[in-house]
């Protein structure tokens, strides 16, 4: 993982992330997140995930921003509403149900 100042960080269990922060796995790897939303996202296998923004303080203000720079990453959404929740991506396959969301890229 990297920070937005550059610094490289090794996850460990229930390590905290900030915006900025870019998770990447490696290509036999896969790390699940667990949001203080309840939202929970797994990024699978040689993929790269940037915190873009992530705010759950009130109700009228929460929000979730997510950039998938590439590869494959699967959520589903936690107390923050679908609405205020924002994903994006240069290319990607999309797919929702319900609040369940995944992306192949």
């Amino acid at each position: 993982m990297s920070r937005a100042n550059g610094e490289e960080v090794v996850l460990q269990r229930r390590a905290a992330l900030y915006p900025g922060d870019t998770v990447t796995t490696a290509p036999k790897a896969w790390v699940q997140l667990q949001c203080n939303d309840r939202a929970l996202l797994s990024l699978m296998c040689n993929s790269s995930l940037q915190i873009q923004g992530y705010q759950y303080q009130d109700r009228n203000s929460d929000r979730s921003e997510l950039h998938l720079r590439y590869g494959r990453m699967r959520t589903i959404t936690g107390v923050i509403q679908r609405c205020n929740t924002r994903f994006t991506t240069e290319f990607a396959e999309v797919t929702v149900g319900r609040t369940n969301y995944g992306w192949r890229r």
